[in-house]
């Protein structure tokens, strides 16, 4: 899949060869990253799991400075042992051309599940993006969740497609893969992803029940719901990342 770029400024493209060309260029990259995830509680019925929100966010840092920083080829995440009710929930079906042409009204708006931010780096520039996650086609143990993310700054959209699958490994009862294909930009300048925030979730009435799409896990022990992340970036650049929350909750 190849992202949809549109037409840069002559200003931005201008600013950005700029920059591109007065880089050093870059060593070996050494990077880290860094995970936060919280829950947001949505409601706490008797007799029943929570119902939850899952905020969920990510840094990606290159020791050398961000500029230096590898294009990203795919994120992969692994869950604790929650329920996601995502058959309950209005799917998306729309191709990347429906999505790219007519933007996220191409899906039902009951089937987006999520919201948040990006931040990526190209042509030498920091750019922030706007992303919406949408419950796509599948079974509860195996889903297909779309990414649409679009940058107003060089009017850039893209379409990412990943697999959310039911697992049993250990604490983990959930993986999320999500390739991400070279997102061009300008000829030879493509995108790397710094950051990202957004929250995923939704609540829906059906059949007179409230049916939330994540119920957090019933059970919580040892150190607490694990999280782990891992970003494959160009050059064979791996960097991991792991967070927990904990099952004693402080007030701050």
């Amino acid at each position: 899949m190849t992202p949809h770029i549109r037409k840069l400024s002559v200003a931005v493209a201008a600013a950005a060869l700029l920059g591109a060309a007065l880089a050093a260029p870059a060593a070996q990259a050494s990077v880290t990253d860094q995970l936060d995830v919280g829950a947001q509680l949505l409601d706490q019925p008797k007799g029943q799991p929570w119902a939850v929100n899952l905020l969920l966010g990510a840094k990606v840092i290159e020791s050398t400075g961000q500029e230096n920083l590898p294009i990203t080829k795919k994120f992969s995440f692994q869950f604790p042992k929650a329920t996601v009710n995502s058959s309950a929930f209005a799917t998306c079906n729309a191709t990347d051309g429906n999505l790219l042409s007519r933007g996220p009204s191409a899906c039902p708006a009951s089937s987006q599940i999520g919201a948040g931010t990006a931040a990526v780096r190209a042509i030498s520039l920091p750019f922030d993006a706007t992303v919406k996650l949408f419950n796509g086609k599948g079974t509860d143990k195996q889903r297909e969740l779309i990414l649409y993310a679009n940058a107003k700054t060089v009017d850039v959209t893209v379409i990412l497609r990943g697999t959310l699958t039911k697992v049993s490994n250990g604490n983990y009862g959930y993986t999320f893969d999500l390739p991400i294909p070279p997102i061009q930009v300008l000829s030879d300048q493509f995108a790397a992803i710094e950051a990202f925030n957004i929250t995923v979730g939704k609540r829906i009435r059906k059949n007179g029940k409230l049916i939330s799409f994540i119920d957090a896990p019933t059970k919580c022990s040892g150190a607490g719901w694990p999280f782990t992340f891992r970003d494959e970036l160009d050059g064979g650049v791996v960097a991991n990342a792991a967070a927990t929350i904990s099952c004693i909750i402080k007030a701050q």
